[in-house]
């Protein structure tokens, strides 16, 4: 099932995560694997090779607990702390282009509002160095899913929104006010923001048929699940 999930949501943002795929074992709808293409490593024209194949190099990443100096243990931002502001900041500072990352970074927080992801603490999110180890740029997004589909989960997202983690009382006003205080542009931030909202509904239905075309019955049963549970719901809910 979790699978299925992230093919979902993968597929969704297909633009900004790698290349990923569904590989189904056995023509069961439960025995299959996700695979997703390694974005830290590159094969080179100079690479060296070991027993025919060509060794990838290996791009260096930096999740932004270790870019912020936070311990693992305290990856889940904790009331008082702002670790998205910290995180965009380090952006403006260090990346080679950061206007276009810190554009990514808040696409991303939208993103996993609507889908309900509540683990989008600061190890989900990284730099990728460039070969040489001079350039910094915001690495594509990996680990999404939508958390609150399971009754386990939590309602609390990792990173507050305008001072605010319960999903459930995060709206538009939330993200103006967040983009304010993170020192982006209202107007630009508010346009990405309902962009999202406008196309997340069809885009899910279009992953959701092409997963289902693919013998994954399941999906609808998320699809349902995420339009009942996460972020897009409280957004009809405030926005009538």
């Amino acid at each position: 099932m979790l699978a299925v999930l992230q093919g979902i949501i993968l597929t969704m943002l297909y633009s900004r995560t790698p290349d990923s795929f569904i590989i189904n074992l056995n023509d069961k709808e439960d025995d299959f694997l996700f695979a997703t293409e390694r974005y830290d490593r590159k094969i080179l024209d100079t690479s060296k090779e070991l027993m025919g194949k060509k060794v990838p190099l290996r791009l260096h990443q930096e999740d932004f607990a270790q870019a912020l100096g936070i311990t693992a243990s305290q990856k889940y931002e904790k009331n008082g702390k702002d670790y998205l502001a910290d995180a965009f900041e380090l952006i403006k500072n260090y990346s080679s282009n950061p206007i276009e990352d810190q554009i990514r970074l808040w696409d991303l927080c939208i993103f996993n509002y609507l889908i309900g992801n509540t683990d989008n603490h600061v190890k989900n999110i990284a730099l990728l160095y460039s070969e040489d180890l001079k350039g910094i740029r915001l690495a594509p997004a990996y680990d999404l899913l939508s958390t609150v589909i399971y009754d386990s989960s939590t309602e609390k997202m990792s990173l507050n929104i305008d001072g605010e983690y319960d999903i459930r009382n995060i709206n538009q006003k939330s993200f103006e006010n967040e983009a304010k205080k993170l020192g982006l542009g209202k107007g630009i931030a508010t346009q990405h923001f309902l962009s999202m909202v406008e196309k997340f509904e069809m885009a899910l239905e279009q992953s959701t048929y092409e997963l289902e075309e693919q013998g994954y019955g399941v999906a609808v049963d998320i699809q349902k699940q995420i339009l009942k549970k996460a972020g897009i719901h409280n957004f009809k809910l405030t926005n009538p």
